[in-house]
């Protein structure tokens, strides 16, 4: 560079001022920054101190409502005594019969699924019989009846069923198609039943093929379900 140049020494000073806006928005940019800060952390001490007095609220309600139930017995000993005993003995009763009807639900619902697998089996072995065997169909499904029923079926089978289907060589084979329960309770169910038979014959060359619905009873007899009642529909 030759003495006799020009200098332009404003150059620097204009680079220095354009610096200037630069820093500015950056010093204002961190008020900014630091503003929010500020306020994020004021929020969270409010909503802090809020849930504390929401908590520590709890105690002192409680506390208030102790103080005038105490108050309310030392105006009124004998009628507030008297509304407490009705409140106690209504919540028991409540208490009581929630449990009692829970208790109901479950061991009805136990019976639904207990007596329909014991009928299914019952109903296939009290409707199948085999002319070979038919002198001990009684003695066979006694265990299975009940009442009135069990007695109404020994005597139809030794009185109606058992010479017949010696003299024709009679086999029926029954099968359960379908079940559905009609009433329960946690003693007594009733159940609609579908049931197909085959009627083997040796008067007949073919199988006779027969489908019924029969409406059965099932009875909870000393921890056992026994059929009380069996009639088509």
């Amino acid at each position: 560079m030759s003495v006799g140049e020009d200098i332009d020494v404003r150059a620097p000073a204009r680079d220095h001022e354009s610096d200037g806006p630069e820093a500015a928005d950056e010093g204002t940019t961190t008020k900014e920054r630091r503003t929010r800060r500020r306020s994020s952390r004021e929020d969270g001490a409010g909503i802090a101190r809020r849930a504390t007095c929401a908590v520590t609220g709890l105690p002192r309600r409680a506390t208030a409502l102790v103080r005038r139930i105490v108050a309310a017995i030392r105006r009124h000993p004998v009628r507030t005594v008297r509304f407490l005993g009705i409140v106690v003995a209504v919540v028991a009763v409540a208490v009581g019969v929630l449990g009692y009807e829970a208790h109901q639900y479950s061991a009805t619902a136990q019976a639904r699924d207990e007596a329909s697998a014991k009928a299914e089996d019952a109903v296939v072995k009290v409707l199948s019989y085999n002319f070979r065997t038919i002198d001990q169909q009684v003695s066979d499904t006694a265990p299975l009846l009940t009442g009135k029923f069990k007695d109404d079926y020994a005597s139809l089978v030794r009185d109606v069923v058992t010479q017949p289907a010696k003299d024709q060589q009679v086999a029926i084979h029954t099968a359960v198609v379908q079940d559905s329960v009609v009433s329960s309770s946690p003693d007594q169910v009733v159940l609609l039943m579908f049931v197909n038979q085959q009627a083997d014959s040796g008067a007949k060359a073919n199988p006779v093929l027969t489908g019924s619905r029969l409406r059965v009873t099932m009875d909870h007899v000393d921890g056992s379900w026994l059929i009380s009642e069996l009639t088509p529909v």
